[in-house]
């Protein structure tokens, strides 16, 4: 992405998630920067509607109407790169994806009323993925 393309995406990016309270606005924690990139690198289907929505110089609520291909891909980078960021995983109390073990007796709670019974009776199958 170009510098002016990251400017563009940090503007849009301002108008749809303005800063509130403890929230940053995404401008100010370089949503721009790395996050976009890591943002991109998930999606990549979304560059070209992108690039043509940062194009076109159109405030968000322009591009939703003129463009909902360009506002889709927006919608979707602007709050994935924005929550990326840890200052804003701090503020919202999102730690990250973390291992959270079952205790060793849960089991026990899941069996108690037979509901499982007929998944077990079953036996495990799957399917080879394709």
């Amino acid at each position: 992405m170009t510098p002016e393309q990251r400017a563009a995406f940090a503007r849009l990016a301002d108008e749809l998630l303005p800063a509130t309270g403890d929230l940053p606005a995404p401008s100010s924690v370089h949503v721009d920067g790395r996050w976009l990139d890591r943002a991109l690198a998930t999606r990549p289907d979304l560059v070209a509607d992108l690039e043509r929505g940062l194009a076109s110089g159109a405030s968000a609520a322009a591009l939703e109407e003129s463009d909902a291909a360009a506002f889709a891909a927006l919608a979707i980078l602007v709050p994935g790169a924005y929550y990326l960021h840890p200052r804003v995983r701090r503020a919202i109390g999102y730690p990250g994806q973390k291992a959270d073990p079952a205790p060793d007796d849960e089991n026990e709670w899941w069996l108690r009323d037979g509901l499982l019974d007929p998944v077990i009776g079953r036996g495990p199958i799957w399917r080879e993925a394709p």
